[in-house]
């Protein structure tokens, strides 16, 4: 039944082994809907499902042919906070970003043939977590978490590594501080990413030296968020800095 179940939805199966593990990718077609587990709209890019076999984190990665870049190429000029980690910040709608962000600088568009990036929604964060224990990444700690209601009145919260950093931003309220179990940054992982990172950000940053340790081809990481500019989203993604000379790239304008 799994032959036709994939035949159906026009995938291709890809089988390779090399001598410790082996990878399967599915192949999905744009703007194909695949029932079961691998359930998915895909709109634009080229969806690929990479399970590793005695690895147990699944990758979902998304094939780009080209993406975008405003700003500088210079990494001397990159800013010692990255939401993306240590690498060049992409996009594919690069005109929502200008507006969400407030960027300046020159228009670049970079180009490879089926350039893939590992899409950070869709893994099992437990396993990340697992990993970034095992290679001393991340450790143990505990975090004072504050909820609240943003303007659209969806609860969100803040994490603080300080008791009293945490009341001062309740307004001196204790019981809206929580102490939680969480992980943290080891100097080990700072100097890897090259980048400040904080509570917000750190899943992000572990999941790319994931991908750069795991699936050496793979090019970048993708954050595959809704396009919606008054809310200040829209997808983007990172090319890791090793990887730059793999992609052309091209001034569209700017300085």
């Amino acid at each position: 039944m799994g032959i036709y179940w994939f035949a159906c939805s026009r995938i291709v199966y890809l089988l390779t082994i090399t001598k410790t593990l082996t990878i399967l990718k599915y192949e999905i077609h744009p703007r194909t809907k695949v029932q079961g587990f691998l359930s998915q709209k895909v709109d634009k890019p080229l969806y690929v499902f990479n399970f590793t076999v005695g690895k147990s984190l699944m990758i979902k990665s998304i094939i780009l042919s080209l993406v975008h870049h405003t700003g500088t190429l210079n990494k001397n000029h990159k800013t010692k906070f990255s939401y993306e980690g240590d690498g060049l910040s992409v996009s594919i709608h690069p005109e929502a970003w200008v507006e969400i962000a407030n960027l300046s600088g020159s228009d670049f568009i970079l180009k490879k043939e089926s350039g893939v990036f590992a899409e950070y929604y869709n893994f099992d964060r437990e396993t990340l977590i697992q990993w970034g224990l095992q290679d001393q990444l991340i450790e143990p700690c505990t975090l004072y978490k504050i909820e609240f209601n943003d303007d659209s009145d969806v609860i969100r919260y803040t994490l603080h590594d300080d008791y009293n950093e945490a009341l001062e931003e309740a307004g001196g309220d204790i019981d809206l501080v929580e102490e939680v179990d969480g992980h943290r940054p080891t100097e080990k992982m700072t100097s890897l990413i090259a980048v400040k990172t904080c509570h917000s950000t750190f899943e992000k940053h572990l999941f790319g030296l994931y991908v750069q340790n795991n699936h050496p081809e793979i090019d970048g990481v993708w954050f595959d968020d809704n396009l919606d500019v008054s809310a200040l989203s829209a997808p983007c993604g990172m090319i890791f800095s090793h990887k730059l000379d793999l992609w052309s790239c091209n001034k569209l304008r700017g300085i």
